[in-house]
């Protein structure tokens, strides 16, 4: 049965023709189950050439779940895009998801780190 709510509707009719009142059944399926983010590196990478800080390809971390979820979302700690220049220093990404049925993960934290060589 899928999540939700399912009637099931009972019938019976004896030899001679003579059929009973249906009876409804209801099933109801919940989904209680959180969503999973896989684990996360750090990263650790030098400023790019002539800035202080380095552009970074920040990919995403998988989820997985029981039932449909939704896309990991990225926050970072200086509220900054993902894809915005990271400074010098720590900078943590926080990634949360929520499934379907509004069921949220344990967020992980990802720390980049950018050093100035």
């Amino acid at each position: 049965y899928p999540v939700g709510t399912t009637n099931i509707t009972w019938t019976v009719t004896d030899d001679n023709g003579n059929e009973a009142q249906p009876v409804i059944q209801t099933v109801t399926v919940t989904d209680d189950q959180a969503p999973v983010i896989a684990a996360v590196e750090a990263i650790n990478t030098t400023a790019d050439a002539d800035t202080c800080g380095a552009m970074i390809d920040i990919v995403p971390p998988t989820a997985t779940d029981n039932c449909t979820v939704g896309n990991v979302i990225g926050t970072r700690d200086d509220n900054l895009p993902l894809d915005a220049e990271y400074p010098v220093g720590t900078t943590n990404i926080t990634w949360t998801v929520t499934d379907d049925n509004g069921n949220k993960a344990q967020p992980v934290i990802q720390t980049v780190t950018v050093i100035d060589n």
